[in-house]
């Protein structure tokens, strides 16, 4: 769980901006963050991780991880042609 949501939130492909990621940390995991802590991808995995490993809830995290990503295939799958490349499924 740790690693996939780090390589995640790394990467440029899912997230362009940091501010994306913004929405993702809010939908999934029900918090947020301090402003300067979305100006650096890597505190925002710390961060991210260090709830993850301290709590009992990483199933439903889990759940949640996979519903996100789902509605955003969903999504994409709609807005585009199906035989453009998502960058979600990969990830499935």
């Amino acid at each position: 769980m740790i690693g996939i949501l780090s390589e995640m939130i790394l990467s440029k492909e899912i997230f362009q901006k940091n501010s994306d990621i913004d929405e993702f940390i809010t939908n999934v995991f029900d918090i947020s963050f301090k402003h300067y802590v979305y100006k650096s991808r890597t505190l925002i995995v710390a961060k991210t991780t260090r709830i993850i490993y301290n709590t009992e809830e990483i199933y439903k995290y889990q759940k949640n991880v996979y519903s996100y990503i789902n509605k955003k295939i969903e999504l994409y799958q709609d807005l585009k042609n199906k035989s453009d490349k998502n960058t979600f499924d990969g990830w499935i």
